[in-house]
């Protein structure tokens, strides 16, 4: 009851669910490894530099940027030593086609790395999504066994639900989940 009063108070659809996907079909291992290797440098950075406040930061790469960090000579398997067969403009598209909707829908589209580092001792509250956002869709860049806590749960059709969340997986829904 408690839980559906909250999603009642959050103008929740209760017929809305989530899309679950155990790969994301768009990002490989070593596109996650240097994402995550950007986070990490971005994190020392801004500590450095006195500029990261609390546990969590969040970046928001416009598309260029992104294709410029996605274009990286660095992009390459660790056992193969070969360069990815998913050039950034590619990988760019298929992350996009996964928010749905026509071409204006998916140019619209941002997209955001976020990292927090524990212990935090809180939880983001259970919520929709504001009108900043139509559609969300979250690729963990690396696996939730590589950490304790930071749980991604859903309210969905009367259920409590926690999706597995490996690295590349994906979970995508609309703001009103």
């Amino acid at each position: 009851p408690l839980l559906e009063a909250k999603a009642n108070s959050e103008h929740a659809k209760p017929e809305e669910t989530f899309l679950y996907k155990q790969q994301c079909g768009c990002l490989a291992p070593e596109h996650l490894r240097l994402l995550c290797d950007f986070l990490s440098f971005m994190w020392k950075t801004l500590s450095n530099e006195g500029l990261l406040q609390g546990v969590d930061i969040r970046l928001v790469l416009p598309d260029s940027e992104f294709l410029f960090l996605m274009d990286s000579e660095f992009i390459v398997d660790n056992v193969t030593r070969r360069r990815s067969p998913l050039s950034a403009d590619d990988v760019l598209a298929k992350l996009k086609e996964h928010h749905g909707g026509d071409d204006n829908e998916q140019n619209r589209a941002k997209l955001a790395l976020r990292m927090t580092k524990g212990p935090t001792y809180a939880c983001i509250p259970f919520h929709c999504d504001g009108s900043y956002a139509s559609h969300t869709v979250q690729i963990p860049l690396n696996s939730d066994s590589d950490y304790q806590g930071g749980r991604l749960c859903f309210f969905s059709k009367g259920e409590l639900i926690f999706p597995r969340r490996s690295a590349g997986s994906l979970t995508s829904h609309y703001r009103d989940v």
